[in-house]
């Protein structure tokens, strides 16, 4: 421990306690926090669990962690001349060792320091010694690599010496959209540098002239190829089609919507993937305004998955950097994910019984019960038009339905995503803790309530609100009932108010919708807001249809009297279609404590 830093009292009876659980545990890491001048406890760090690729780049277990002496003898002890991170350089030599590494997953040890204050200030011989411990480490594990301090202090890159000479088959499902199938195409071969590469295009049913006309163009293009494979959108199907036909070693799943826009991406891709013990990598996508799409997957949140970091300017550096290092992660999308060959097969290719959602999920899964990692490479980064290369995803529900049934509480639990982070966004945000005395009269109407629906009203302004709520939706024995909550309007009198607000599902895709509410109250406190949001209800006997401009739709009937906040109106964000909600009921609405009517 340095000057001030402290343990919390636990600390040392749940180490001695895990420690004591497994003989073969050599180490036992815990999250951390700062403890400001005036006593307060300020920027958690709620680290994922074991993650050795995230450790090869940055050091996010730092000094919060024990070990036995006899692993710390064995691994040659501490060195010295690694200061100021000498615990980084012992920290990769014990994981050399081949013995586990365990996580407790509560804040144990407390560093003293204001908020945004950086831990490590960027001091030229911590970046010296973290260089060195992490290139010591790649001659031990006899990796070819250049060790490259990165703009974020102490996080560094480790690029491998590629092997160019292995082919990369991109594989790339269509049907018509010409302009964005040449776009991707000739990006990508515009940069794919000094890579070997087959490009595979997978149609499935195209009939366009547009698209006609530019497949017998790109048809005469080397090393570039055209499946066709009508029928039904299956993109399970249309994937594994293009792989056997493929003749790369590796294989990376392309959408149609992604565009190249710089060099270097499929080496990175290909500097992570070559390592035997990782089965899948997937690059950090960016939205055409240039903010990020996807930085990995993160199982558990927004009632299914979610994007680590979603809408996060191109430069943030994420949480504790996870944005801007090669880590582990539980899944990428596939929209770009390249794997080799032969642990594609041996996975059994893609799960033809999800057509559209969540197979790049499954895939990713079923490789890590092999024993194998995926990984996130920032290096890779590539833009996304999303959403622009297919229509709406119908199966959205039966996808879910079947993945819970297959991975149960694997498919709701990420290893890399601690627990005590929001299940509500992609920001890596803390949940609040419920604090029931402090709002008793609002959680006394929810007491006892199974929860199954739980609406969040983004307009509202009160952070934290939906953890709070969400707290409560554990199921009891027997299935949960239906309620849906909302967090109060909070609008001027007399105006109409559109607010975005995310309804989360245990069987629906979340969707970002607009609650319009005309004359709506204005709350002048949170504890009125949510009591207010939680004492609204419907009668027994109604109905709520959800319905968008394709042909899905929904109906969900009310056989108890349940909280409701208003009706549902207007656009879908993550549906890209327009989502229409209306509310039957067969009598009035009961709006406790409000003056005016809400719902419209």
């Amino acid at each position: 421990l340095a000057p001030g830093e402290t343990l919390a009292p636990s600390a040392l009876q749940k180490a001695v306690t895990l420690l004591e659980s497994s003989d073969d545990t050599a180490v036992v890491y815990a999250d951390e926090d700062c403890i400001g001048a005036s006593g307060s406890h300020h920027t958690p760090f709620l680290r994922p669990d074991w993650s050795p690729e995230y450790l090869l780049s940055a050091l996010y277990i730092d000094r919060a962690f024990f070990v036995r002496r006899a692993a710390v003898d064995a691994a040659g002890g501490f060195r010295a001349d690694y200061d100021p991170v000498p615990e980084w350089d012992l920290l990769l030599r014990l994981s050399e060792l081949g013995r586990p590494f365990a996580h407790v997953r509560e804040v144990l040890f407390h560093r003293p320091g204001e908020p945004g204050k950086a831990w490590r200030p960027a001091d030229p011989a911590l970046i010296a010694a973290g260089r060195r411990a992490v290139a010591d480490a790649c001659l031990r594990r006899v990796i070819a690599a250049e060790v490259e301090p990165q703009a974020i202090a102490g996080t560094y890159r480790v690029r491998r010496t590629t092997r160019l000479t292995r082919q990369v088959s991109l594989i790339v499902p269509f049907r018509d959209g010409a302009v964005l199938l040449e776009r991707c195409v000739r990006s990508v071969l515009r940069h794919a540098g000094r890579v070997p590469l087959e490009i595979v295009l997978v149609d499935n049913g195209s009939t366009e002239t547009e698209t006609a006309a530019l497949l017998r163009e790109l048809a005469v293009e080397p090393g570039t190829r055209v499946l066709s494979a009508p029928g039904r959108f299956n993109y399970s199907a249309l994937v594994n089609r293009g792989a056997a036909a493929a003749t790369g070693d590796v294989l990376c799943l392309l959408n149609s919507d992604v565009e190249a826009t710089s060099s270097g991406w499929l080496e990175a891709l290909l500097d992570a993937v070559e390592q035997p013990e990782v089965g899948a990598v997937g690059a950090r996508l960016l939205y055409p305004d240039g903010s990020v799409q996807h930085a990995g997957v993160i199982l558990g949140v927004l009632g299914g998955t979610g994007h680590a970091h979603r809408f996060a300017p191109r430069d943030a550096p994420g949480y504790f950097a996870n944005m801007a290092v090669v880590r582990e992660v539980s899944a990428v999308t596939g929209a770009c994910l390249a794997t080799r060959r032969e642990t594609f097969e041996r996975a059994g290719g893609l799960d033809e019984a999800l057509p559209v959602a969540y197979n790049d999920v499954d895939f990713c899964l079923r490789l890590q019960e092999q024993g194998l990692r995926v990984l996130y490479a920032p290096y890779a980064e590539l833009l996304h038009h999303e959403g622009a290369s297919r229509g709406r995803v119908d199966a959205a529900v039966e996808a879910r339905a079947y993945m819970m049934r297959r991975w149960g509480a694997r498919f709701e639990t990420d290893p890399y995503y601690h627990p005590g982070l929001t299940r509500t966004s992609e920001d890596y945000a803390p949940a609040l803790v419920p604090t029931f005395s402090s709002r008793p009269a609002a959680f006394a109407s929810l007491q006892g309530r199974r929860l199954r629906w739980l609406v969040q009203d983004l307009g509202a302004g009160m952070r934290g609100w939906f953890d709070m709520v969400a707290s409560l939706a554990r199921p009891a024995a027997g299935g949960p009932a239906v309620a849906l909550l909302a967090g109060a309007p909070v609008a001027v009198r007399g105006k109409v108010n559109r607010y975005r607000i995310r309804i989360v599902n245990s069987g629906l895709l979340p969707l970002d919708v607009s609650l319009t509410l005309d004359g709506s109250i204005r709350v002048a406190d949170e504890e009125r807001a949510f009591r207010v949001a939680t004492t609204r209800a419907i009668e027994a006997g109604a109905t709520l249809d959800l319905a968008c401009e394709t042909d899905w739709c929904e109906r969900f009937a009310f056989s108890e009297a349940s909280g409701l906040a208003a009706v549902l109106t207007s656009g879908s964000a993550t549906a890209c279609c327009e989502l229409r909600a209306t509310l039957h009921a067969p009598g009035a609405i009961d709006i406790a404590r409000v003056e005016q009517p809400l719902i419209t």
